[in-house]
């Protein structure tokens, strides 16, 4: 069985490239490449960057590259997983457990309420129990400042980063 054909983007040579390798491939590949931009593209829920060099494709994974092939190898079986996971059929059961538990946790009588929640975080902060810290986010332009209010969270005296 041949794998569905993959139509390139005409004048994209990655794209094109990627086409070929898929078309011409005798194994099917369950997770397809959906194009986003020039040499960026999705495979599942991964969003990869392909580049065409020497007459091979590679897609970047973490600071490197992996050959096309390697790739699909190595993220397949992932996606799928992914996949399956998202569309698993919840038995009643476990619905009404995890209710029970979502109920416990944000309901509006449960003392975990996301006003609670605020109103503890507030209290730590001001009890010393957590240090305010800001992130600077950098911009294109210096006039830009930046705003406490938008780049606010907490760190914990262990250094867990937790956001109000």
């Amino acid at each position: 069985m041949k794998n569905p054909i993959y139509i390139p983007l005409k004048g994209d040579i990655v794209d094109e490239a990627l086409a070929e390798y898929l078309n011409s491939r005798d194994e099917i590949i369950h997770v397809p490449f959906i194009r986003e931009a020039s040499e960026v593209y999705h495979f599942g829920t991964k969003r990869v960057w392909i580049k065409f060099e020497k007459g091979k494709l590679s897609a970047r994974v973490g600071g490197g590259f992996l050959p096309i092939e390697d790739f699909i190898e190595a993220y397949t079986d992932v996606e799928i997983e992914k996949f399956e996971y998202k569309h698993r059929e919840v038995s009643p059961d476990e619905k009404r457990a995890l209710g029970k538990f979502a109920a416990g946790v944000v309901g509006e009588n449960s003392p975990k309420s996301p006003k609670k929640i605020r109103e503890e975080l507030v209290k730590a902060v001001q009890s010393g129990e957590f240090t305010t810290a800001f992130g600077v986010k950098r911009g294109n332009s210096p006039s830009r400042g930046f705003s406490p209010s938008r780049t606010r969270a907490t760190v914990s005296p262990d250094k867990r980063f937790q956001s109000p």
